[in-house]
């Protein structure tokens, strides 16, 4: 995890489209996306290759599965 000054959405405009925003405060590398899986709360839970497990926020999932799946 990084700390930036700049705003996410400019950030978000500068990377390759190998990025992608997944909820207010993360973006994330679409390459090290290891499973997606699907909650009870519609919400999709992401496992990157770091191990690390996050959520795409509901407002992104539409995006997510237009992108990756």
């Amino acid at each position: 995890r990084y700390l930036i000054k700049e705003r996410l959405y400019q950030l978000e405009k500068q990377l390759p489209t190998d990025f992608l925003r997944i909820s207010h405060s993360e973006i994330i590398n679409i390459k090290t996306i290891v499973k997606l899986k699907l909650t009870f709360n519609g919400l999709i839970q992401i496992k990157l290759d770091t191990k690390i497990k996050t959520y795409t926020s509901r407002r992104y999932v539409k995006q997510l599965k237009t992108r990756v799946l």
